[in-house]
């Protein structure tokens, strides 16, 4: 494959479909080849979805860092897009340690592959893990005290946010150079990065956890995600 085809992405100026675009009601649909991505037989279409948008969103950071079976990886966040990453992480071999400010979910987050689950509202117990990470993912888009993860990043780690969170990030400068560490974000990823997760979700069997709504209870089916009782991933079936 080309280079300029492997990393194609969005354009910086592309509408926002979602947002913009006239509706995402339809029956059918063309795209552009390069653009369609094939589904594994052992993929079904309700995990398609997820993996397809919240899959891709966790698995690039995994590409980009090169993560492999013998790193460390920390996850803020056990939501649509953190309980992906753990599964993922999982897959691959990883120690996965879960950040989460719920500690009812601890069950279900071990279950899902967590190696270990931190209640990220806990000072003590973040502090207490200085120095241990290669990467930490954060999938949250709400301000929280950074210096912690900052501080638990191992020499040569990585905090990468897939999260929007609206505040600006308090870099530590020292706290990055005197360990050789970094910050990054990404947003989603290129139709080569998608076909290497649909290939490698397809071989391990991961798949998201979700909810199945008929498209005309669409009105509940929002207001269950608005009241945060989605676990983890609302899909939508047509029924019309």
């Amino acid at each position: 494959m080309p280079v300029s085809a492997a990393i194609r992405s969005t354009a910086s100026r592309a509408p926002f479909p979602t947002i913009l675009n006239k509706g995402g009601f339809a029956d059918k649909l063309r795209a552009d080849w390069q653009w369609v991505i094939p589904l594994p037989d052992s993929i079904d279409i309700e995990s398609a979805g997820p993996l397809l948008c919240g899959g891709i969103t966790v698995f690039k950071p995994l590409l980009m860092h090169h993560i492999t079976a013998t790193s460390r990886v920390g996850v803020i966040g056990i939501g649509g897009l953190g309980h992906i990453a753990i599964k993922l992480l999982h897959a691959m071999g990883c120690e996965v340690t879960a950040f989460s400010s719920n500690p009812a979910k601890e069950k279900e987050v071990l279950a899902m592959g967590a190696d270990k689950v931190v209640n990220s509202r806990d000072p003590e117990a973040l502090n207490a893990l200085a120095g241990q990470f290669d990467l930490i993912i954060n999938t949250v888009n709400v301000d929280l005290d950074w210096q912690p993860y900052f501080e638990a990043l191992a020499y040569g780690g990585n905090f990468h946010t897939v999260g929007a969170v609206m505040k600006p990030l308090p870099v530590p400068a020292f706290t990055l150079i005197g360990g050789d560490r970094s910050v990054s974000g990404s947003a989603t990823g290129t139709p080569f990065e998608l076909r290497k997760l649909m290939k490698f979700a397809g071989r391990t069997k991961v798949a998201p956890t979700t909810e199945l709504y008929p498209m005309s209870k669409i009105n509940e089916a929002i207001q269950h995600v608005r009241d945060g009782k989605a676990r983890y991933r609302v899909v939508l079936k047509a029924d019309f």
